[in-house]
């Protein structure tokens, strides 16, 4: 979506990636879709191993380092849970949100 846009508005903004590890999703209203299993070094795969269930992780001002270098680098993703992507993450993303573990809504 950044591509869209001029670089004045590119750099007055901050862009968010939204990923999860595992559970069951909803795309379509009322259709249940379990997540893909992340594939070993991806993005989902490396944040799994943060101790908390929600995290955010900044992307923007950070220096290349021997525990961040994987957002400096192609790295594998499952956009929207399900398909493979390579994405070099600091390039593409401002910061993430990561959740372990997802379920679909409860439809009332």
């Amino acid at each position: 979506m950044g591509s869209l846009m001029g670089p004045d508005l590119v750099s007055q903004s901050y862009y968010m990636g939204f990923f999860m590890y595992q559970g069951e999703v909803t795309f379509d209203k009322k259709t249940f879709q379990k997540l893909s299993r992340p594939p070993k070094k991806s993005l989902e795969d490396d944040m799994k191993h943060n101790p908390t269930s929600i995290s955010f992780l900044d992307f923007s001002g950070k220096s290349r380092n021997e525990v961040n270098k994987w957002i400096f680098r192609n790295t594998v993703i499952l956009d929207s849970g399900m398909m493979q992507t390579l994405i070099v993450p600091n390039k593409q993303l401002d910061g993430i949100f990561f959740i372990k573990e997802v379920s679909p809504p409860n439809y009332l």
